[in-house]
């Protein structure tokens, strides 16, 4: 894990096996042949995905995304959680009170399965390029 004042990274302990014994339930919705489900698979896998606010919908997201098989997610949210996002918001609990939110769902996350590759921000970084 790396980490700083805006940014946090947690690293995959890849393990094939525990990867693939995972997934094969979801597999049959990918394609007709082992084949076509396996190649769809490694795509997911290998994708990566950035989800921008981790609060109701983000949050499930990204932890939708790793059960499916996602390895690669970056995450980012300048907000905290507060006693109001308890009721919708996972993540939002007594314990959470007061902490990032990107930083939550990145632990959250992680903490499922080990072999996701989580960037973090506790920030907003946009960038806009105008040209004429």
């Amino acid at each position: 894990m790396i980490h700083d004042k805006k940014h946090l990274k947690y690293t995959a302990i890849p393990n094939e096996e525990m990867y693939w014994e995972r997934v094969n339930r979801s597999l049959g919705w990918l394609g007709d042949t082992k084949q076509e489900q396996h190649n769809k698979q490694e795509k997911l896998k290998n994708v990566v995905i950035g989800i921008a606010g981790t609060g109701g919908i983000g949050g499930q997201l990204a932890q939708r995304l790793v059960r499916m098989g996602v390895r690669n997610l970056k995450l980012a949210d300048p907000d905290t959680f507060d006693i109001s996002n308890m009721n919708r918001q996972m993540g939002a609990d007594l314990q959470h009170i007061g902490k990032n939110k990107a930083e939550v769902v990145a632990e959250m996350t992680y903490s499922l399965n080990h072999d996701v590759n989580i960037d973090f921000h506790s920030f907003w970084r946009i960038r806009y390029e105008y040209k004429n």
